[in-house]
């Protein structure tokens, strides 16, 4: 935690489903009274951007396959 105190939890890994759209990510499995809490690797892999004026989620649109150099 940031205050320096240890954390026990269980991880393992999940497919995240939001908006019609899903992505498999590593997750802490939280216990009652834990915050729920959407992490940047599931964010970018679901594609979102964040809108943080209205708080919510944004399609990024498409990703190239590959990069021209």
């Amino acid at each position: 935690m940031a205050d320096g105190t240890l954390v026990a939890r269980d991880c393992g890994f999940a497919i995240v489903n939001a908006d019609r759209r899903s992505t498999s990510d590593d997750v802490v499995f939280a216990l009652p009274g834990d915050a729920a809490i959407l992490g940047a690797r599931s964010i970018e892999g679901l594609n979102f951007h964040v809108d943080l004026l209205n708080q919510r989620f944004l399609h990024a649109g498409p990703r190239p396959a590959a990069a021209l150099l």
